[in-house]
């Protein structure tokens, strides 16, 4: 990029040669003195190839679970399992841990002696919470591991 900048010497017309100019420069005048503002930074020269917000937007796209239908909506709630991992025998409730069905069970079920080996693991039964199936980066990753599958 070249600029030259200067003020006439008889007359007060500023005389400007700008090859390049990107968008957000600005030119202010100062008394005798132009002053150039030049916006962004990075590389001497150089434009950036990517804008960090550009970036960061395509990394929310690939990773959040977002998405695909009734089947997506079903994966977020944790599908079938559900988040919580162990259920109560006798009523059903699910928990995240034996500790929490534990108090479950004594508060709820006090004559009942509580017992971890009925608990049952609904992540066992129904093969785990979820599976990402609308995380565009893991889709994108299962169709290539597909295609070389297919292809050896």
């Amino acid at each position: 990029m070249a600029v030259a900048l200067w003020r006439g010497g008889h007359d007060s017309a500023l005389s400007t040669r700008v090859n390049a100019l990107p968008q957000s420069a600005t030119l202010r005048v100062r008394g005798k003195y132009v002053v150039l503002h030049l916006q962004g930074g990075g590389r001497k020269g150089k434009e950036n190839k990517h804008t960090k917000a550009e970036l960061k937007a395509k990394e929310k796209a690939a990773t959040k679970n977002m998405g695909g239908g009734a089947e997506g909506l079903m994966d977020r709630k944790g599908g079938e399992a559900g988040h919580a991992k162990f259920e109560c025998h006798v009523c059903g409730i699910r928990s995240p841990s034996l500790t929490t069905l534990k108090i479950h069970h004594e508060a709820k079920h006090p004559k009942i002696p509580f017992d971890p080996e009925k608990a049952q693991n609904v992540h066992a039964k129904y093969g785990g919470s979820t599976r990402g199936v609308a995380v565009h980066g893991t889709l994108k990753n299962a169709k290539k591991k597909k295609k070389e599958k297919t292809r050896s």
